[in-house]
């Protein structure tokens, strides 16, 4: 009934169902060729990846000077008496605590001004505690490393301690123009400022520095009619141009406790 059927031998690529035959030259070419890519496309994010660290990294560092520039005029206002009454007060109120616990801190790590501010911001904006802070910088850690380290935005205390700066010229300009009466406010607030004066407010600058401090304060009263050497009164204060004074850098310089 049936007749003999032969099969006959599938081959390959006729059509049948066999698989076709492997070019594996093809295939190697395809792995070097997606290989070579891969390797273009890898150098090519780590050089994007360099190239936007290093320019982050001198973004930070301009703002670090700036930073530096700005906590210097804070800590040369403060080398004369009647600036650094001024510079207490009106720092108490922008970080919201009395001036005598300025005061207090002061003489316990012997920060100058532009320091103890420094450290504050960075115990503020971080989330740590002002002694934990005061600790790391008496050991040897700058502001700009606490800041990377706890996360903290260099631009916010630069922004701070500009704000501070021209509120330190307005007061000192009230004060020269006899709006404000400092004995009183002093007593109000328990300042003595006999107790607020280490060594290092005037051994961090040059006899220069401290004399134009002292020549600004002069002026500033003269030009309101108050007249008087710095450090006796309430004479006013000091121009735009402050000058220098402890900044970024870790630790107190100077470090004393002795009174002007």
């Amino acid at each position: 009934m049936f007749s003999d059927v032969v099969p006959q031998e599938e081959k390959p690529g006729d059509g049948s169902l066999g698989s076709p035959p492997v070019d594996f030259p093809l295939i190697l070419s395809e792995i070097c060729r997606r290989d070579d890519m891969l390797k273009r496309t890898t150098f090519s994010l780590i050089a994007f990846l360099l190239v936007a660290s290093v320019l982050q990294a001198s973004k930070e560092e301009k703002d670090a000077k700036k930073l530096d520039k700005e906590l210097k005029k804070i800590s040369l206002t403060a080398a004369v008496l009647d600036g650094r009454r001024v510079v207490n007060r009106v720092m108490a109120q922008q970080l919201s605590v009395s001036r005598k616990q300025l005061v207090n801190e002061r003489r316990k790590t012997g920060f100058v001004y532009g320091q103890l501010f420094g450290a504050h911001e960075v115990g503020q904006l971080g989330g740590m505690k002002f002694d934990q802070v005061a600790q790391l910088m008496n050991g040897g850690h700058s502001l700009l490393e606490l800041s990377d380290q706890h996360n903290v935005d260099l631009k916010q205390i630069l922004a701070d301690a500009k704000s501070l700066n021209k509120k330190i010229d307005r007061e000192l300009n009230r004060v020269a123009n006899g709006e404000e009466d400092e004995q009183a406010d002093d007593s109000a607030d328990s300042y003595d400022p006999s107790d607020d004066s280490l060594t290092a407010d005037t051994s961090g600058f040059t006899p220069a520095q401290v004399a134009q401090a002292n020549n600004q304060v002069r002026s500033r009263g003269a030009a309101f009619g108050q007249g008087g050497p710095a450090g006796q009164g309430r004479t006013g204060g000091m121009g735009s141009e402050r000058g220098l004074g402890g900044g970024i850098g870790a630790g107190a310089s100077g470090g004393g406790r002795g009174r002007h």
